[in-house]
């Protein structure tokens, strides 16, 4: 598969440009955006679907709620480990069929789950739901972007990564609300029928052409995987995740302990990082269209601020309700950066872009453990947000050579 310079674009067996349609029109495909959409949310709400509702698995089937937490961990390493894997493994696959098997597979973990009669059960169907995500997420991107001139590539990504951010506004809400009225299992019931209806959604919608648009070969996949430019892209993702995650894992206990606020404001602050993330996720993609690593770069630094601001802000609630909005338009503004940097150098590559989302969660993982550490060896939790602005800043250089590299080669 060759790879052509220009953000999102990667050239066909046959030669020609899959972000061109027939005649070098582009068309939107209004439908097939929300099908995708509403499967996205499907995939994040379905991550965050367990946690609230721990207490009442963990008394269901007769586990302690350490234990139950596992179904969350599992969910979110099946989804680092398998992302790459599968999408190298189903590299010739058509992209609309895979996606439409995907979804159906992740319903299908969700009936397990719902259904389970004990934990170990659970655990299977958590894993099962959970393999959909990035390969799935990787051949989302690689549609859309396919609809869109190269000039508004990473503004179609952030339509993918929309959903995600529902999710996480308004998916977790709903599966908490459900477990809570109706039982824990009618949480994942829930995650059924929305998973269902995206099936159908992208069935209807998601056009024929885009069942032309898979690999050609999975040797090909995985060479892309292992450029090195794809690699340096993979590790600003890793890095500027992990800096996020240090602070957010432990936001509720610095908020409250630190800041003072109670737990009706920590869930107002919450819905108000979220309201900043869609902000966030729109406007960072249209700036990264006009200048990907100019604003990746950029975007990174004030972040790093952003989160080392938290070891002041934090004693004044007023300062800390900025810094918490501040920190949502500016971490979910990255978003579309990071997955339009591996098109860029990378092309419409599914496991290049599966592998990135995977990047998310293992950033993710290791922010959440750098926190655990720093804490345990002793460091306050006003301390989190400059170890936070430090990771920021070495995810800021690594973005900055890559920008200088792609001027130096005429890239950017």
């Amino acid at each position: 598969m060759a790879t052509d310079r220009r953000l999102g674009s990667t050239a066909a067996p046959d030669g020609n440009l899959m972000a061109e349609s027939r005649g070098g029109h582009h068309r939107v495909k209004p439908g097939a955006v929300l099908a995708m959409i509403v499967c996205v949310f499907a995939l994040g709400s379905a991550e965050y679907a367990a946690v609230g509702v721990l207490p009442e698995i963990a008394a269901a089937l007769r586990v302690t709620v350490p234990a139950a937490g596992s179904i969350v961990t599992v969910y979110a390493v099946t989804v680092a480990v398998s992302g790459p894997l599968l999408a190298v493994a189903l590299a010739r696959v058509a992209r609309k069929p895979l996606m439409i098997a995907l979804m159906s597979l992740f319903s299908v973990g969700n009936v397990v789950c719902a259904l389970a009669p004990h934990y170990w059960t659970l655990l299977l169907g958590r894993a099962v739901s959970a393999l959909a995500v990035s390969t799935f997420v990787g051949a989302a991107i690689a549609v859309v972007t396919s609809m869109v001139p190269q000039d508004r590539a990473a503004r179609s990504i952030s339509w993918i990564t929309s959903g995600l951010i529902l999710a996480m506004i308004f998916g977790a809400p709903a599966c908490t609300y459900l477990g809570e009225r109706l039982g824990w299992r009618a949480a994942f019931a829930g995650l059924v029928i929305v998973g269902a209806a995206g099936v159908a959604l992208l069935a209807a919608l998601v056009p024929a052409s885009a069942e032309g648009q898979a690999s050609t070969a999975r040797l090909a996949e995985l060479k892309v995987i292992t450029r090195p430019a794809v690699l340096a892209a993979l590790g600003v993702t890793v890095l500027g995740q992990m800096a996020v995650f240090v602070t957010f894992t432990y936001i509720a206990s610095l908020l409250s302990e630190v800041g003072g606020f109670t737990a009706a404001g920590i869930s107002v602050l919450l819905l108000l990082f979220g309201v900043g993330g869609v902000l966030g996720n729109f406007v960072g993609a249209k700036f990264a269209d006009r200048s990907l690593m100019a604003t990746t770069s950029g975007l990174l630094l004030l972040l790093s601020f952003v989160l080392a601001g938290f070891s002041v802000s934090v004693h004044d609630q007023f300062a800390a309700v900025v810094n918490v909005f501040a920190l949502g338009v500016v971490g979910f503004a990255l978003a579309p950066c990071y997955q339009a940097r591996v098109l860029m150098v990378a092309g419409s590559s599914t496991a290049a872009i599966a592998t990135n989302t995977s990047g998310i969660n293992v950033g993710i993982a290791l922010g959440a453990g750098v926190g655990a550490g720093a804490l345990t060896a002793g460091f306050e939790l006003t301390d989190i947000g400059w170890i936070s602005g430090v990771i920021g800043v070495l995810a800021t250089a690594v973005a900055a050579s890559m920008l200088l590299s792609d001027r130096r080669t005429k890239v950017a």
